[in-house]
């Protein structure tokens, strides 16, 4: 928010919620929900995987693997295949 000038005002507008509830969220005190986050990357304009680009990245910096384009489930997860 700082980089692009906004204030927490600003966002509390936008969430309809009070500064005081919005400074809880920033500093993890509270959790924002979904619809919140999509409000917030609408109100910014930008999608919700740019708003959160840098939490699911650190969490999960590959998440299809290291140059895979499909997954394989573990063994025991086959369906069952009784009846055929």
């Amino acid at each position: 928010m700082a980089r692009r000038g906004l204030k927490q005002v600003w966002l509390a507008d936008v969430l309809g919620v009070g500064q005081s509830a919005v400074s809880k969220r920033l500093r993890g005190q509270l959790p924002f929900t979904a619809p919140e986050l999509l409000l917030v990357a609408s109100a910014l304009d930008i999608s919700l995987g740019e708003l959160l680009g840098g939490i699911v990245n650190e969490k999960n910096p590959h998440p299809m693997g290291e140059g895979s384009s499909f997954l394989v489930a573990g063994e025991g997860f086959e369906p069952s295949t009784s009846g055929l």
